[in-house]
């Protein structure tokens, strides 16, 4: 018999939080061109699950053709979490989200996200949301990961 497991994804699944993350995007090019701005907001938008470290590293090479060092990564990564972190636990749930969260039971819930996993993990603890799940997946690890491991540890 399989287990039932559901596997969310977390903004714009359960958070309407995708504009905030895009409006950081754009706070910190804020200073590029604008067409150098709207391929970066394009690029996210399109990219939804992959981890802002990742697009920072594409951003870097193909559009604003510089090399990203590991500290400047770390600062954007940093700024982008200020930013985020305040409006993320004001936002509005995804309409329906919080109540089939909470009348579900049966399920096996999980979260796979390209939010860091620690700064997710504690978004959920602050916005009481952990109950819910078994477990919380963030980057670095990716959602195919994620997923591999629900799989082996579920199957039966």
């Amino acid at each position: 018999m399989v287990s039932k497991v559901l596997i969310f994804d977390f903004d714009g699944v359960i958070l309407d939080s995708v504009n905030i993350k895009t409006e950081a995007f754009r706070e910190l090019f804020k200073n590029q061109n604008k067409s150098t701005l709207n391929k970066i907001i394009k690029y996210h938008l399109k990219n939804g699950g992959i981890s802002r470290e990742k697009k920072f590293e594409f951003f870097y090479k193909f559009f604003l053709k510089q090399k990203l060092s590991i500290k400047q990564k770390k600062n954007l990564s940093k700024e982008f979490n200020k930013i985020v972190f305040k409006k993320i636990l004001k936002c509005k749930f995804i309409k329906g989200a919080y109540k089939f969260l909470s009348e579900n039971k049966s399920y096996k819930l999980f979260v796979s996200s390209g939010t860091p996993e620690k700064e997710l993990r504690l978004i959920c603890k602050k916005r009481k949301l952990s109950k819910f799940f078994l477990n919380i997946y963030g980057s670095p690890k990716t959602k195919i990961n994620h997923i591999k491991s629900i799989k082996r540890k579920f199957r039966k």
